[in-house]
């Protein structure tokens, strides 16, 4: 009987371990963040040799972005919704043209649902902001896409932060 006591306060409880795990994954993270951040001069002078990396520090920062777009292309509609992207894109987010043109754009789990409408003879446009995979209602005018990039947090990028890709 007292080894049986001695033996259950000797094991942490699950509220321990629990916390102990969560501190040895933010630990992780942490010594992870430093060691990307510490080769960032390198990533700038080779980006393709780092591929891994980059792609840790991507997931790092959260669930991953996306933008898809459905329209013809250079149609006025999808030109005017690209203008403004253009404004937002700091190169870590995803982005899908989708112009209905060929097969395998319909197998695309992002594109299900959100082809451009082969009726509409180029004369709409729709646009998607997502974030891991789950996307916010269309948009069809530039001021609905603008709406729905500031709902989902973008910032206007910098040419700084295009350079970097970071914001």
């Amino acid at each position: 009987m007292i080894v049986a006591s001695v033996m259950t306060d000797a094991l942490p409880s699950n509220q321990e371990r629990t916390f102990s795990a969560e501190s040895m994954v933010r630990r992780r993270v942490t010594a992870a963040s430093r060691l990307v951040t510490g080769i960032s001069p390198a990533v700038l002078q080779a980006p393709q040799a780092f591929s891994s990396s980059l792609r840790v520090l991507l997931l790092m920062q959260g669930a991953p972005r996306e933008v898809i777009f459905a329209g013809a292309p250079r149609s006025q509609a999808l030109e005017e919704l690209l203008a403004e992207w253009r404004r937002f894109d700091d190169g870590r987010a995803l982005v899908l043209l989708l112009d209905g043109s060929t097969a395998w754009q319909a197998g695309l789990p992002l594109a299900e649902g959100r082809l451009p409408d082969p009726g509409a003879g180029g004369e709409r446009a729709t646009a998607y902001v997502c974030r891991g995979g789950t996307c916010q209602l269309p948009a069809r005018e530039p001021e609905a896409f603008l709406a729905r990039l500031g709902e989902g947090g973008w910032e206007v990028a910098t040419a700084i932060d295009t350079a970097r890709g970071q914001r």
